[in-house]
């Protein structure tokens, strides 16, 4: 039985010993970890107990029934849209955002597009100029945020030269209307 306990001590001694070759950094960070492990260890009860809750109202959240979703008709949404006798005045207000942006307009031209399964008539209007692409750039969005029926459906610039001091542009705008019954 001596035997036995001077092997423990010579474990002991050895494990310590090598221990004691970390040094005060190292014991610290020894330390550290240690106090880690204990308070995880001591907040591990805590965690499964809340665990164990999400888990109950999660089952219970699974069970109740779902909420009715009330789904907008498209009727509703075709109301918010100008009617085609307002169509000259929304076309008076895009021209004179153009005035307001400097942006000369020069040929234009316009064509309906009718109704198509899904979709209200439309009025697609091509728009030319020649402008700095800056004023065009705030034309455009003057337009698309002042007028909710008006989408930009094609943009394109060019120039015949490097002379040429502004870009040819060409803008596309569908107009979304509702059709007289």
């Amino acid at each position: 039985m001596v035997r036995d306990m001077s092997g423990l001590r010579r474990t002991l001694g050895s494990a310590f010993g090598r221990w004691s070759g970390l040094g005060l950094p190292g014991a610290a960070g020894l330390a550290l970890m240690v106090f880690a492990l204990a308070g995880a260890a001591y907040q591990l009860p805590r965690l499964r107990a809340q665990e164990a809750d999400l888990h109950v109202s999660l089952e219970k959240a699974r069970q109740r029934p779902a909420l009715p979703v009330r789904a907008v008709s498209p009727p509703s949404l075709l109301t918010q849209l100008p009617s085609e006798a307002e169509l000259p005045a929304l076309l008076a207000q895009i021209v004179e955002a153009a005035r307001l942006q400097e942006v000369p307009l020069g040929q234009s031209d316009y064509s309906y597009l009718p109704a198509e399964a899904g979709t209200p008539p439309r009025l697609q209007l091509r728009l030319d100029t020649l402008a700095p692409y800056a004023g065009v750039r705030r034309f455009v969005n003057q337009v698309v945020l002042t007028q909710p029926a008006v989408a930009l459906t094609g943009f394109s610039t060019s120039r015949e030269s490097d002379a040429q001091p502004v870009p040819r542009v060409r803008l596309v705008f569908e107009v979304y209307y509702r059709s007289a019954p």
